[in-house]
């Protein structure tokens, strides 16, 4: 059997309130054995260390995504990285974010450098991976990244060949999802045949992020084999190839705290 973690899934979400038990036992049968569930918001994080207790090989990172920043202010920058320190000496914590820029909120980018400067001061101090947002603000978040040694990964990369070689040339992984099975994204789909399998994670992002063809439904951790049998015909490799390496990228970035 091949094995799969789905590095990106708001499994936490109320949309999977109903059926999280079966859909994740469900998962386990196919070969999906780990998940990572993505911090967003403060009060979130609280409730993550029960989740990942009860459900075996589920994951978290905690850290203040900018959609919900406006949500959480004020905030005080000490109590702030404090409490993040605090969440990654659990075991189960595996990495800080989802943190990072949107251009597509009215939240003023000063605003959203200072919390993401947080992170990465964070991330650094403590050599914790940043799980990274960045939605048209990709120049503003590289130019942030020169100031400090992180690593981490570009959480639903979506753009060009170039651009994907500036996050790889920083040593950053790029999240691989459900853009990929879309014809029209040929830009995003042409970036990540030529980006070598070393640098890309498999996510799915649920249950946001529909696959090709899936619009208007849920969204779910087991399509992670459906993206990793994309990514395969992309480049040209065997789904066992894309699973192995996949794996090893995400125990290289995520499982080896120092």
């Amino acid at each position: 059997m091949l094995f799969f973690t789905d590095s990106h899934c708001h499994l936490d979400f109320s949309a999977f309130d109903a059926d999280r038990t079966a859909l994740w036992e469900y998962c386990n049968q196919q070969g999906i054995h780990r998940l990572i569930i993505p911090g967003i918001h403060p009060e979130q994080w609280q409730k993550l260390p029960t989740l990942s207790q009860q459900y075996q090989g589920i994951f978290y990172a905690a850290g203040l995504h900018p959609w919900w920043i406006a949500d959480a202010l004020p905030l005080d920058e000490q109590t702030f990285k404090a409490t993040l320190a605090a969440h990654y000496n659990n075991d189960a914590c595996i990495a800080m974010g989802e943190c990072g820029l949107d251009k597509n909120i009215a939240l003023p980018l000063d605003e959203q450098l200072k919390i993401f400067h947080w992170h990465c001061q964070i991330a650094e101090a403590l050599n914790a991976p940043l799980m990274m947002h960045c939605l048209k603000f990709h120049g503003e978040l590289l130019s942030v990244l020169k100031h400090y040694k992180v690593r981490g990964v570009i959480h639903a990369f979506s753009g060009s060949r170039e651009l994907a070689r500036q996050y790889t040339d920083k040593g950053l992984l790029l999240g691989v999802g459900g853009v990929i099975t879309w014809a029209r994204a040929a830009k995003t789909r042409d970036a990540i045949h030529h980006t070598p399998l070393e640098f890309l994670l498999l996510e799915t992002d649920a249950p946001d992020m529909p696959l090709a063809g899936q619009q208007g439904q849920r969204n779910s951790p087991l399509h992670i084999i459906e993206v990793a049998t994309q990514l395969a015909q992309l480049k040209d490799i065997s789904l066992q190839a894309v699973a192995e390496q996949c794996e090893r990228n995400l125990d290289r970035l995520f499982f080896q705290k120092e």
